[in-house]
């Protein structure tokens, strides 16, 4: 059984469609067909650019709620810069 390996178990983070259907050649040694192509691109930019978002949006989200924390603990600048440096 062929795994999806770790290129392409984090596809997202490929440059462009070029190298992913490169990468999905090499591990299951086929090209994806002509034909298909026209349909794998634009859902491929599509969804690569979601979960693009998705994680801009998790990283915004927990920096608000390291915010609220800090808040919570009445950290000092001095004290949140050690924590931010040590994480």
């Amino acid at each position: 059984m062929t795994t999806l390996g770790d290129k392409l178990g984090h596809w997202w983070l490929m440059p462009d469609f070029k190298a992913f259907q490169s990468e999905v050649s090499k591990r299951f040694k086929a090209d994806i067909p002509l034909r298909e192509r026209n349909d794998w691109q634009p859902l491929f930019e599509q969804e690569r650019s979601r979960v693009q978002q998705l994680g801009a949006n998790i990283a915004a989200g927990e920096r608000r709620i390291d915010a609220i924390v800090y808040a919570l603990f009445d950290l000092s600048a001095a004290e949140v810069a050690l924590i931010e440096r040590s994480v």
